[in-house]
């Protein structure tokens, strides 16, 4: 057969759509045998600088390493074909030079033709023909040349497997990549809404969302996201999309500082905080918006306002120091201790020494120590000074304060009362 007819069934054969690569290299592996008349034909791919693996392989089995095994390179004519830069060929190996050469010695192959297969520019490994025998004539330009172009064959079926395997690669990680990001939208904790930017309405809510806005996901789908403002907090009340994106964190106010809030389907409103960030999504901009209920936030701060307000009316004198600060330094005194002992917030890292004097009974204060430092509950009677230098009966009561867990005690509450009179009616 003429070398049009080889080139074309070379062609043929690397265009079989139908074929996998590995079938591919061995029936083109077995058109060059045929032409080239050797007993072997294999095809190196390169490991490391050391090695080389077989990847494919034609002719009799006996004298081929196996598909998949390892070769040593220093005992491979491979190594003198990478470092080439054109198709290395010998047809008497033995009598041309190469007898000492530890591929020669290793496999005693006398016929070789081998060239460096190419992918993307880079060297990928070697396809090679070899036989026992000694080739009886040199191997001609026009054979080099057809392993040359079998070389660029596999090298670009090659490119071509390698770029559908990472557009493979790149499929499966985009498809975990989405998997991961509905497992999360579904099953986090707030409610998070994919909102389009340029129409301004939902494209996808988890279940958080539905739970937290009472309507179907169906239904909140394609609903426009300023529908979930109660009335009168639309977007020039500064509850809009683009003022979530702009924000530094969290917002929870409108721009007139009320509340901000979400308007369930049965018209009841939720306080919320917000936070919103732009996401790429088959092409458009979207915001994903997250609005967290702060009810319990919110129920927690007017708690902790009724408290302050009951502890600054209080009718008496209330101060709360630290548990584990030196000497139980103060961080809080209200307006009655101010008024009954005339020392205010100036006093605040302090300790309540201040409030001793030349008649304060040193028993009474060793005894009130010990059971701070056991943590304990105590009252009891102290002259203390005001701020003036006044003497007055004070009835101390000192009581622990525990962590949110209970494991330790970080504050400790006190109460002061005037009780001079009554100290003086006893005495």
């Amino acid at each position: 057969m003429g070398e049009g007819g080889l080139r074309g069934r070379l062609y043929d054969v690397m265009a079989d759509e139908a074929a996998s690569i590995e079938d591919k290299q061995s029936r083109a592996l077995a058109v060059g045998r045929e032409y080239l008349g050797t007993e072997t034909a294999y095809v190196q791919r390169k490991v490391d600088a050391d090695t080389h693996e077989v990847v494919a392989t034609a002719g009799d089995p006996a004298g081929l390493p196996p598909v998949g095994s390892t070769m040593r390179r220093a005992t491979t004519y491979c190594r003198r074909t990478m470092a080439a830069d054109s198709p290395v060929a010998v047809s008497n190996a033995g009598d041309q030079g190469w007898a000492d050469d530890p591929a020669y010695r290793e496999h005693g192959l006398e016929c070789y033709l081998g060239t460096t297969v190419f992918v993307r520019g880079e060297p990928w490994g070697t396809v090679c023909f070899a036989s026992q025998d000694v080739r009886d004539r040199e191997f001609g330009a026009s054979e080099k040349a057809f392993v040359e172009l079998l070389a660029r064959l596999l090298g670009r079926e090659r490119e071509g497997a390698r770029h559908d395997r990472e557009l493979a690669d790149r499929d499966r990680a985009v498809e975990r990549s989405e998997t991961r990001r509905r497992t999360l939208l579904e099953t986090a904790p707030d409610a998070v809404m994919l909102v389009d930017r340029e129409t301004g309405r939902v494209v996808e809510a988890n279940a958080a969302a539905v739970d937290l806005v009472g309507y179907a996901r169906d239904r909140l789908r394609g609903m426009a996201l300023a529908t979930l403002h109660p009335p009168g907090a639309a977007d020039g009340s500064g509850g809009s999309l683009d003022r979530f994106l702009a924000a530094d964190g969290p917002l929870d106010r409108l721009e007139d500082g009320s509340a901000l809030a979400v308007e369930r389907r049965d018209g009841t409103t939720v306080p919320v905080e917000v936070t919103a960030s732009t996401v790429a999504l088959d092409g458009r901009e979207h915001a994903q918006v997250i609005v967290r209920d702060v009810s319990d936030r919110r129920e927690r701060e007017q708690e902790l306002r009724l408290r302050q307000r009951a502890l600054e009316s209080a009718s008496v004198g209330v101060s709360i120091a630290e548990a584990d600060g030196e000497g139980f330094p103060l961080v809080y005194l209200n307006e009655e201790f101010e008024r009954l002992t005339g020392y205010g917030d100036e006093m605040l890292g302090r300790d309540c020494r201040f409030l001793q004097g030349p008649g304060t009974d040193d028993a009474a204060v060793d005894e009130i120590r010990a059971a701070l430092d056991a943590t304990e509950p105590v009252r009891k009677e102290l002259l203390n000074y005001r701020r003036d230098g006044t003497p007055f009966w004070n009835e101390l009561t000192l009581a622990p304060v525990e962590s949110a867990d209970g494991s330790e005690v970080t504050h400790y509450v006190g109460f002061q009362r005037d009780v001079t009179v009554r100290k003086r009616r006893e005495s």
